[in-house]
């Protein structure tokens, strides 16, 4: 049955805040298992035109006419979807109108073949092969089998719409089994280009599909599919998602956003998550040490495009790993001891990413300095430490000096690898990075931040404005932490 949906993806989430989130909101869980998805391409646009063209050239009988002219307007339909401005005013500037199948419904039978040999025309559709945003996908969903074909529509063709969410046309149709669904496209001509596995947690929302996609090599991300736009984004509200990258893409458009060419897979699996070979390079693990999955998501934005699998210490390791006593006094010194703990604990060849800092505040009484101990003055104040206590409390103290303060991040950053050859050998290697900002008396967004308070109390001067911290998007904030990123960077060649 064909039907239009609407689609967006937000990445880089964490499953289980996303989870906690959902059912807080009563969301039902649907469903939760491993999909396995064999896909297909389907025969090149120019080769089905060119066909087209050729039965022209044979036809006289009226239904024969009709065939072809049915036949060429799936094919000029996909080529509407994929040409860009200056094609469609090419083609405008041939045949009077920026779309083919315009084309076609203007031409009559007998024209037909002179019209689209036309050799503007022709060379247009001559360069488009397979359909990147066209395919058939055989799928097995707990023991379901479909058959679908996704194509994804160009907004502009939607002339009713205004919104950039992703339209895609998909018609799906169940059959008994994997084995008999290869076998029926094989011998229908499709090719097959490669086979994927993913999990999926599917959740309903006051009637929208909220699903929680994991794939290999790359962080979840959250998909919500519903008819309405306006149900799609209240749904990223509901969610406090609206922080996070979001997206109106496929999914190899995906894993182009963490470097990854998804097509370079004649298989890929949940088995492949370590070190696996991407373009006969292998990608290297990288733990991130810490707890904190805001931490996390900031250094997998940051790193993003090189060739490393970022996961969290809670994703390294299968076991709790205590957490190292501080001893030493300056943040690379504290990022040195946490690399060395956490690499007698990961297995040889591990790179342990760690990360320590201290606020820096300019022009404070040296009372109200905390220094590196940024929880100790709201455990004196109120007995305790949570995220919502400690904005408080710094919110005041930037109302003590006028409604801001101006602060500095000094980060000390180290990599340790452990590698067994004769013996155990450490090697370490630790730097430093800056962030200058500015702590002030209004509260942004702090439930989009948990674990990381102060983000929801800076502000950041971006073109000489300054801006709340918790409201730049992905790529300023990679531009900001640019110093942060030398670091880490230099770091990693002395271990690749």
């Amino acid at each position: 049955m064909e039907k239009l949906e609407r689609e967006v993806k937000i990445l880089g989430v964490n499953k289980i805040e996303s989870e906690r989130m959902l059912r807080q909101l009563g969301a039902e869980k649907v469903e939760e298992c491993l999909q396995k998805n064999y896909v297909y391409d389907l025969p090149s646009i120019y080769a089905r035109f060119c066909d087209c063209l050729l039965q022209l050239k044979k036809v006289n009988k009226p239904y024969e006419f009709e065939i072809c002219r049915n036949k060429l307007q799936g094919v000029l339909n996909e080529i509407d979807n994929l040409t860009t401005g200056e094609e469609q005013r090419e083609i405008k500037r041939t045949a009077s109108t920026r779309y083919l199948v315009d084309l076609l419904n203007r031409t009559n039978n007998e024209d037909l073949l002179d019209r689209f040999s036309n050799k503007s025309i022709v060379e247009i559709i001559k360069k488009y092969g397979i359909n990147p945003n066209k395919w058939v996908r055989v799928r097995e969903t707990n023991g379901r089998t479909t058959i679908t074909i996704k194509h994804i529509l160009n907004p502009d063709l939607q002339k009713d719409s205004k919104e950039e969410i992703q339209r895609v046309m998909e018609t799906e149709m169940e059959v008994p089994s994997i084995e008999e669904a290869n076998s029926i496209l094989e011998q229908l001509g499709f090719s097959f280009r490669n086979y994927q596995e993913k999990n999926r947690a599917t959740y309903s929302l006051d009637g929208v599909e909220v699903d929680i996609d994991s794939w290999p090599l790359i962080p979840p991300y959250v998909e919500i599919e519903n008819d309405s736009d306006e149900l799609i984004q209240s749904t990223i509200e509901k969610l406090s998602l609206q922080k996070h990258e979001i997206v109106s893409c496929n999914t190899a458009d995906v894993y182009k956003k963490y470097g990854i060419d998804l097509y370079a897979f004649r298989e890929l699996r949940f088995t492949q998550r370590k070190n696996e070979e991407i373009g006969g390079e292998k990608m290297k693990e990288l733990v991130v040490a810490t707890t904190n999955q805001n931490k996390v998501d900031r250094i997998r934005k940051l790193l993003k495009g090189l060739n490393y699998n970022i996961v969290s210490l809670k994703e390294a390791s299968k076991t709790n790993i205590e957490e190292p006593k501080e001893t030493a006094i300056t943040p690379i010194d504290i990022a040195i001891e946490k690399a060395l703990h956490y690499a007698n604990y990961l297995p040889n060849n591990t790179i342990i990413l760690s990360q320590d800092d201290t606020i820096e505040f300019e022009g404070i009484e040296e009372g109200d300095n905390p220094g590196m101990h940024i929880k100790e003055p709201v455990i004196r104040k109120y007995g305790k430490f949570t995220d919502e206590l400690a904005a408080e409390y710094y919110k005041s103290l930037a109302d003590k000096y006028g409604g801001s303060i101006p602060m500095r991040f000094r980060y000390g950053h180290a990599i340790a690898i452990k590698e067994n050859k004769e013996r155990e050998i450490k090697k370490v290697f630790g730097a430093e990075s800056y962030l200058n900002v500015r702590l002030v008396n209004k509260i942004y967004k702090l439930e989009e931040v948990p674990g990381y308070f102060l983000a929801a109390l800076m502000e950041a001067k971006i073109n000489n404005k300054w801006v709340p911290y918790n409201d730049l998007d992905e790529e300023t904030l990679v531009k900001l932490d640019k110093d942060l990123y030398s670091s880490i960077t230099l770091l990693l060649k002395n271990v690749e």
